[in-house]
């Protein structure tokens, strides 16, 4: 059996996730975290990603909270 790793560091969280998925899209990861796509951004090598990009097999992403206020 073949596996399909993708690491996802969520920030406030001590250790990594590890998704057993070949491809994903942003909003489908955040879905499966049970996180809000407006108050969450995922980065992938430091570049922001929409909610319709596909992370794939051997990718690592970080997801920051992100909050907004005054």
């Amino acid at each position: 059996m073949v596996s399909h790793m993708i690491k996802v560091k969520v920030t406030g969280e001590q250790a990594s996730r590890i998704l057993d998925v070949g491809e994903i899209s942003v909003s489908e990861l955040l879905r499966r975290l049970g996180l809000s796509k407006s108050e969450h951004i995922v980065l992938r090598e430091g570049i922001p990603l929409t909610e319709d990009d596909i992370i794939r097999d051997g990718d690592e992403v970080v997801v920051y909270l992100v909050k907004s206020g005054g």
